[in-house]
């Protein structure tokens, strides 16, 4: 009842008042406890070649068959992300792209994509690879298996986990191993037990042991601690561990060493170590086994790493950029920037990796909530059957003076709002009456998305017009783009009644709030949802039904703007070209003519000259030949069930032209322009324009071509943004206009449009 947020936008439209007389409010409907895919393009392209399609494939070391050559774009970049071959980091790319609404995605990713992301697969193999190395060499140290595989694939914690119980209690390793996992530790302390710390309380253990003995066991000792140094080190740089090897000279082990390990830290050291004077060469050699060579293979390590997070860090900068361009994308901006600061290799990989789809899907995720109160989205329709989302039969008035069930928002005595439903049953064999309430654009089901209302079935004790539990036979209903609808579609509730309206009959308490959950993710994940109903459906029994409906709530929600587009050739292009609209509320014409001789009028059309975004853009220009009053209104652009909710905002960009940059050009002209949009109210059957509402841009001028001049900086880009929600709240955009409208000053006016949107 109170008035609820709206957190991402849904579209909905308006709803008049009711004839009945004002109930007072049951008690108070408590708020819903809060409950717990989408598609590629519509249309899939088939621009890669075999050719490409083969090299793809080939860069997963799969080599395909007719059966993935035949598939378009689309279908082949998720049949590669189903491929066992693929990597993480392929396997993230390529679902990236083929859940894009960009139609050049997947194919950007057969034939560049998949090659990066191949090439990250392979460079995080290779750095487990190194990682497993590091553990081997550790194990050899200090003194356990180095061939245990499941020992060696754990993570650098549980490894030294491991190591701590495996190795004798007390000893040096012991109680480093310990103190290198202890609460509070990270992977720095890891690092400095597997890289130095193992060694070191190795080296001291063996010291201990040494200073123990005597002389023939500890020339036994220490002949094994040079043995497992070697080993050690062997281990670390990837080098064959053999016999011949251990047992060689140290200057020989050394000169293998220098001869086939491929680091240039560990070959400079190992050089050092080579040329040493011969009064010095035995301690060279040695301090190259037990330490120098692990710390020059640690350099080289650090000295990779830079260049690999350098390359992460390069291919971040582009998609913060993009981010920040476009303006509508916050929580994929916050997690690039956060990358960025961090600065790490795993910062960045994990952006990479999965980071910033998690952020996209958040900045795409759409709540709807609607009390009914005045701030929440508006229905679009009141007592209207939805002839194509169920109909009605055998449904008439709940009371004298009404001919059809009702659906619509109604007032309690203390100004609180809620949605009525009513009518009355005049069939035992079949009735039904499913009523339309929103219209919702480019909304699809994920799988985590929940439907939750509460519902207050009035018995006749609460309304004598109401017969038995007719009013309990009522659920709200999801229409999909493809059938089934939500009604027959298999879905249960909470407690775990079919979501169908008769399903309901009998389950729900009378003259009670009654909260009502449905799984939606389960039955419909991935489905487009075109609107939202509520429905009575019941075989048997007459008579009337009436009650209320509160707390509507479609939850997780993945959705896209309304209207989008950036004049590319993919994009949705002008309904019109160069067309006035003279049928009102459109503004008509009067005094402007064309910009040049070439030309019949003013014009609105798609070019390729000074792109924000791309290569395409919106062309606009005209010539102002009174002084009085001259004014142009084109129609741009024709919608269809694209209704304004009360978050929903218009933006775009636009670049008026000075006689800088077009010589005829007069003074501010150019910035006595706007887009203008024609909104209808279904309920009403009203049709108003948004520039005579009054409302303001986010600059705070009125947003009307008149309003605009001079307000806007020339041969620059700027962007104007309008809470259009704010005003026409409920209402359905018909069609986008674009207007120039001005009383003093003539001349000739020319700018540019891009990236024109209405979100949710």
């Amino acid at each position: 009842m109170s008035a609820r947020k709206l957190q991402a936008g849904l579209l909905a439209a308006g709803l008049a008042v009711g004839i009945l007389v004002a109930p007072a409010a049951p008690a108070t409907a408590a708020p819903a406890a809060p409950a717990a895919a989408a598609a590629s393009v519509t249309d899939p392209t088939n621009l890669a070649t075999d050719e490409d399609k083969v090299k793809a494939a080939g860069a997963i070391g799969v080599n395909p068959g007719v059966d993935l050559l035949v598939l378009n774009d689309q279908g082949f970049v998720f049949a590669l992300y189903q491929r066992a071959e693929a990597g993480p980091y392929v396997k993230a790319e390529a679902l990236r792209s083929y859940l894009s609404s960009d139609p050049r995605a997947a194919y950007t990713f057969i034939v560049t994509g998949i090659f990066v992301a191949a090439n990250d697969d392979a460079q995080a193999k290779i750095a487990e690879t190194a990682a497993q190395a590091r553990r081997r060499s550790v194990a050899v140290t200090v003194g356990l298996d180095s061939s245990d595989t499941a020992l060696i694939e754990k993570n650098d914690r549980d490894f030294i986990f491991a190591v701590w119980q495996r190795v004798t209690a007390g000893t040096h390793v012991w109680t480093t191993a310990q103190a290198a996992i202890a609460d509070g530790t990270t992977q720095t302390d890891w690092d400095t037990f597997l890289n130095t710390g193992a060694a070191a309380a190795a080296d001291q253990d063996m010291r201990d042991a040494i200073a123990k003995a005597d002389e023939q066991l500890a020339a036994q000792l220490r002949a094994k601690q040079l043995a497992d140094a070697k080993k050690s080190l062997l281990q670390l740089l990837l080098l064959q561990v053999t016999d011949e090897l251990v047992n060689a000279p140290n200057r020989q082990f050394v000169l293998f060493v220098h001869n086939n390990a491929k680091g240039s830290e560990v070959s400079l050291a190992s050089q050092v170590a080579l040329n040493a004077p011969d009064d010095q060469l035995d301690k060279a050699l040695s301090d190259f086994i037990f330490t120098g060579g692990a710390a020059a293979n640690k350099r080289d390590e650090d000295a990779a790493a830079v260049i690999e997070r350098d390359g992460y860090h390069a291919r971040v900068i582009p998609i913060r950029d993009a981010a920040e361009h476009d303006g509508f994308s916050p929580n994929l901006l916050a997690a690039a920037q956060a990358a960025l600061a961090a600065n790490t290799l795993v910062a960045l990989q994990t952006f990479l990796l999965k980071g910033q789809d998690e952020a996209r899907a958040k900045d795409r995720r759409l709540d709807f909530t609607s009390g009914f109160e005045t701030t929440d989205p508006r229905p679009n329709w009141q007592d209207t059957v939805d002839t194509n989302g169920g109909g009605a039969t055998n449904i008439g008035g709940v009371i004298a003076g009404l001919t059809k069930a009702e659906l619509g928002v109604r007032s309690f005595s203390d100004g609180t709002k809620f949605l009525l439903y009513s009518g009355k049953d005049n069939s035992a064999t079949s009735s039904y009456s499913y009523n339309a309430l929103y219209s919702l654009s480019n909304v699809k089901v994920r799988p985590t998305t929940k439907l939750s209302y509460q519902i207050y079935p009035l018995s006749s004790a609460g309304d004598p017009n109401v017969s038995g539990i007719n009013s309990t036979c009522v659920a709200v209903d999801i229409i999909f783009a493809d059938h089934p609808d939500l009604r027959d579609s298999g879905a249960k509730d909470q407690r775990g009644n079919s979501i169908h309206p008769g399903g309901q009959c009998g389950k729900l308490k009378l003259d009670a709030w009654n909260t009502v959950v449905v799984d939606l993710g389960a039955v419909a994940a991935g489905r487009t949802i075109l609107r939202v109903n509520v429905g009575y459906d019941q075989a048997a029994n007459t008579g009337g039904y009436r009650g209320y409906i509160d707390n509507l709530k479609l939850t997780d929600l993945e959705s896209a703007p309304k209207f989008v587009t950036s004049a590319e050739p993919t994009d949705t292009h002008p309904t019109w070209v160069n067309s006035l609209d003279t049928v009102k509320p459109g503004g008509n014409t009067w005094n402007v003519g064309p910009v040049v001789s070439s030309v019949t009028g003013p014009e609105f059309k798609e070019g390729t000259d000074y792109g924000r975004t791309g290569t395409g853009v919106v062309l606009y220009s005209g010539k102002d030949n009174g002084t009085d009053a001259s004014y142009a209104y084109l129609k741009a652009y024709a919608l269809n069930d694209t209704y304004v909710s009360s978050t929903t905002q218009l933006s775009y960009w636009i670049y008026p032209q000075s006689s800088k940059k077009w010589s005829t050009v007069v003074g501010n002209n150019s910035t006595c322009v706007a887009i203008d949009l024609i909104l209808q109210d279904r309920i009403d059957g009203s049709t108003i324009s948004l520039r005579d509402t009054d409302v303001k841009d986010n600059r705070g001028n009125i947003f009307h071509p008149a309003k605009q001049c001079a307000k806007l900086p020339l041969d620059t880009w700027t962007q104007v943004t309008v809470p259009i929600g704010s005003v026409a709240n409920g209402k359905r955009i018909v069609q986008i206009d674009f207007g120039y409208d001005q009383a003093p000053g003539t001349g000739a006016y020319r700018g540019f449009l891009d990236d024109i949107r209405i979100t949710q």
